[in-house]
């Protein structure tokens, strides 16, 4: 095989690579948790599964992206590792 070859076949196999983005289901226990309860003030209802997955959708689609489930997972909590939810109603504003 010539080295135009070898490129074009790495190139297709890479080119073949689905990509998903994580949804909330795929999520490890602790890193939904967090989107499910992450800045909310105790005694507060915890976020609703539509609120949890709009903070999911939030974070960049190139930080909840990967080849499977389990690496969505992964990317995601990487990403979520250093963050904190904000609050969605300031406590300053009662």
């Amino acid at each position: 095989m010539s080295n135009e070859q070898e490129r074009n076949s790495a190139f297709n196999a890479a080119a073949n690579i689905n990509v998903q983005h994580t949804q909330l289901q795929d999520l490890s226990l602790s890193a939904a948790r967090r989107l499910y309860k992450g800045g909310i003030q105790p005694g507060d209802p915890i976020r609703t599964r539509v609120q949890a997955q709009e903070m999911l959708d939030k974070i960049p689609p190139s930080q909840r992206a990967g080849i499977n489930g389990k690496s969505t997972d992964v990317n995601t909590q990487k990403y979520l590792s250093d963050k904190h939810a904000s609050h969605i109603k300031p406590h300053s504003k009662g």
